[in-house]
């Protein structure tokens, strides 16, 4: 059995923590992980459930997969840190994707380490299957949120450093005063930034982020 299970797609990169920004939204799923990872370091043979859901763009995947990586540089196999992605779509989860997700969380149980459900909806929205309910509910379960309006320069700071874009304070203001708050819409605005600096030959400062919000 693989450790992830994924209906929909992967991240087209990796996300690494170091450019992650734990706003208010997202900080106390942040924290449980960490502290998840430290405890499966001391102890692997431990049993761990976490069931992180919320919008798209709160963080979720990134939260995963970094913290993946970040157990993984501790000695922590794949194996025992497993992710199951849940389709956005609850009538995408069948029978099947049911059993598979029983069968990883039971065979995680078995052996120890963390079984880390990942998902757009609350647990007793996904299905109206009570086992696979059960088991989201079983251990710790955070919702994650949108940051405030007040954490989005840090956050428009990280995407920027993460895609070498060096934005100036009066690009990120700018930025920040007539963007939505949903990260989502940082990554198409980031991508055009760079679609136009690169494709006319330009550096990254206010004149190319203006054009890329027009």
């Amino acid at each position: 059995m693989s450790s992830q299970l994924n209906f929909d797609l992967q991240p087209a990169q990796p996300f690494s923590l170091s450019y992650f920004v734990p706003h208010s939204g997202v900080v106390q799923a942040y924290t449980l992980l960490e502290n998840t990872v430290e405890r499966l370091a001391a102890d692997q043979d431990g049993f761990n459930a976490i069931y992180l859901y919320g919008p798209s763009g709160s963080g979720k995947r990134h939260l995963a997969f970094g913290f993946q990586e970040r157990a993984a540089a501790k000695g922590i196999p794949n194996d025992a840190f497993r992710i199951v992605l849940l389709p956005k779509d609850p009538a995408l989860v069948t029978d099947d994707f049911v059993r598979e997700v029983i069968g990883s969380f039971e065979q995680c149980r078995a052996r120890g380490g963390l079984f880390l459900a990942v998902g757009e909806h609350a647990p007793k929205a996904i299905s109206s299957n009570p086992h696979l309910t059960s088991r989201l509910l079983s251990g710790s379960v955070t919702r994650l949120q949108y940051p405030q309006e007040e954490e989005l320069r840090p956050l428009l700071a990280s995407l920027s450093e993460r895609r070498n874009l060096r934005l100036s304070q009066r690009s990120l203001d700018y930025l920040v005063r007539r963007i939505p708050s949903d990260p989502l819409s940082f990554d198409r605005i980031f991508d055009k930034i760079s679609q136009i600096s690169l494709a006319e030959g330009r550096p990254a400062k206010l004149g190319v982020v203006r054009q890329a919000l027009e």
